[in-house]
């Protein structure tokens, strides 16, 4: 899987997403279930990768009889595209991209290279030199030292916890220090992070939108109330009753009914 991802990678460099070639790769597993084969399939198309994992119908007899090289059967997580490498990688990529760190063209690699030399003191840029030489393999030699430099700039510019910092070092957790349980947990958090802010700010904006809401309702309460009290005031000056007063604006368009006029008027005077 990592060799396979690598592969992807320096697909990418070599043109856009958009132009890559689909690519699907399927793969049928028993399952525990009587007769039931688990058909797997993977389609890739640069950065876009999605899974299918369905059953397919009975299990296909070995045409030489001799046992197969896969597994022998398939436990239900293994269809479960959320718990596949590739979901991780795409949640990293995503990240990533935004601030073009995934693929470095020449420029941004130079770019990253001297802000990380900027930063770290003469002993420290020895020893991160000496480490971004021994990464070098024959095989992927720009892709694993990129990733590498992400995660070190990660590391001195990106705030802890970050989606960035997470994504970059996941990045580095899979394919610099092969540690698939950190890769994991890392981009869980990012799913965890993506899904819980989701809802915060869902309710949020239902609370302000109450308190907004509310505020208007009371500024717009507080004037027809003034309203009904100046003009219950201007007809009692006038030499009507309270209660005349109450009913007159009332038939005059201002207050809800006598009867509530009246109370407001009441409640009010009190103060």
């Amino acid at each position: 899987m990592k060799g396979e991802n690598r592969k992807s990678i320096r697909a990418v460099k070599r043109k856009p997403s958009d132009e890559q070639p689909l690519a699907m790769k399927s793969r049928d597993l028993p399952s525990l279930s009587d007769g039931l084969v688990m058909r797997s399939v993977k389609y890739a198309k640069g950065a876009v990768r999605l899974s299918e994992f369905y059953g397919v119908g009975a299990c296909p007899a070995s045409d030489d009889g001799e046992p197969p090289l896969e597994p022998t059967f398939a436990l239900r997580w293994q269809g479960m595209t959320e718990l596949d490498s590739d979901h991780g990688m795409s949640i990293i990529c995503g990240t990533l991209m935004d601030a073009d760190l995934w693929i470095l063209r020449p420029s941004r690699r130079n770019e990253l290279f001297l802000q990380v030399k900027g930063r770290l003191n003469e002993s420290s840029w020895a020893q991160v030199s000496e480490s971004l030489r021994q990464t070098a393999t024959e095989e992927d030699e720009d892709d694993v030292r990129d990733v590498v430099l992400v995660g070190l700039w990660a590391e001195l510019f990106a705030e802890p916890l970050s989606d960035l910092w997470l994504a970059a070092m996941a990045y580095h957790a899979y394919f610099v220090e092969r540690n698939d349980f950190a890769f994991g947990y890392l981009t869980a958090q990012l799913d965890q992070r993506r899904e819980t802010e989701k809802d915060f700010l869902r309710g949020r904006k239902s609370v302000e939108s109450g308190r907004a809401g509310a505020e208007i309702r009371a500024k717009h309460s507080h004037a027809e109330t003034e309203r009904v009290l100046r003009e219950i005031k201007r007809l009692v000056q006038r030499g009507h009753s309270i209660s005349r007063a109450a009913s007159i604006a009332a038939h005059g368009g201002v207050g809800s009914s006598p009867s509530a006029n009246r109370k407001l008027w009441e409640r009010h005077s009190k103060k």
